[in-house]
């Protein structure tokens, strides 16, 4: 009995010692600065989480059902959303819908859509996947133009990356 009393408090400090072990700053707290930023360009924000990221205090949210990242400079400059819009073609404007149903990848699937929006730019990056082929990104603008297709290196999007 005492050795599976042992083993049971053994787990349970390994697993919380797991959980607290974290290379990501998730749940910080921020200064007022950048709440009031956020508020201001997304008054409908709900669910509001911070984080560090590469230099950058990112705000996790909800508008509506879409999961939502807005990024900011230390000073609380916005450089960047980052708007996750699922597997869902609808999701796409029209030009961008016909542009990837006229294209080579049109029999290709849908894995996840994500529309970005800076300061100077904005397109979508679609990522799609078919049986023996390399998954792969398709950056299109709104308006249908394909800027770029490229293997899906799950490499995250920052407000400095060359599109």
């Amino acid at each position: 009995m005492k050795i599976k009393s042992f083993a049971i408090i053994l787990a349970i400090g390994a697993l919380a010692s797991l959980s607290a072990c974290s290379d990501d700053d998730k749940g910080i707290k921020v200064p007022d600065t950048f709440r009031d930023a956020l508020m201001a360009q997304f008054p409908q924000a709900k669910n509001v989480e911070w984080e560090n990221k590469a230099g950058y205090r990112v705000a996790d949210f909800k508008v509506g059902n879409v999961d939502t990242e807005a990024w900011y400079t230390t000073d609380a400059d916005w450089v960047m959303t980052v708007r996750e819009l699922g597997k869902n073609q609808s999701a796409l404007p029209v030009p961008v819908a016909g542009a990837l149903s006229a294209s080579e990848y049109a029999s290709w699937r849908i894995d996840d859509i994500d529309y970005y929006e800076r300061v100077a730019e904005s397109f979508y990056v679609i990522d799609i996947e078919k049986a023996g082929l390399t998954d792969t990104e398709l950056y299109y603008t709104p308006d249908g133009i394909l800027l770029k297709a490229v293997p899906d290196t799950d490499a995250e999007i920052l407000p400095t990356t060359p599109i």
